[in-house]
């Protein structure tokens, strides 16, 4: 009998900040030794950025949270998404138009301010479809028409 143990491929993950982690606890000394612990190897590349602007997710957050959605998306190179997988939502239909609404608290990532957005929402059948989300100081509503009986939301993209 014979036994093979295959290493996962794995993709590059690009970093494009000296200090990372909690409080910037780690940098690039610290990424090499990690990655040397594990047989992986770390490339340190240039800073992005954008009209002068450092990339970055401190950034990238703030944009997002001052509703500054496209700037956000030129940041990210797409436009900012919310993971809704692990969210439960609450359902309604009512004839064509589909409502999810989920408490703000329940959501980890930042949110834009409140209002009116227009996003593309990725359902649990794996339909994209274009809808309207509303968000204030305690909800996030999603009104979304679509004909299928999808009631869970994978990922909302805000376009």
């Amino acid at each position: 009998m014979q036994i093979q143990i295959e290493r996962p491929v794995m993709q590059p993950v690009r970093i494009t900040v000296i200090r990372c982690g909690y409080k910037g606890a780690v940098g690039i000394a610290e990424l090499h030794e990690f990655a040397a612990s594990r047989d992986l190897t770390v490339s340190v590349l240039n800073t992005v950025s954008i009209g002068g602007m450092k990339v970055g997710s401190s950034g990238i957050r703030t944009a997002v949270a001052e509703g500054h959605m496209k700037y956000a998306e030129q940041l990210l190179g797409r436009p900012y998404t919310l993971d809704g997988t692990a969210i439960e939502w609450n359902y309604n239909r009512k004839d064509d138009i589909h409502t999810f609404e989920i408490d703000v608290k329940a959501v980890t990532q930042v949110l834009p301010p409140e209002g009116k957005y227009n996003v593309s929402v990725l359902l649990s059948d794996m339909t994209v479809s274009t809808a309207v989300c509303y968000c204030d100081a305690e909800f996030l509503r999603l009104s979304v028409s679509h004909p299928a009986a999808s009631i869970s939301v994978r990922t909302i993209d805000f376009i």
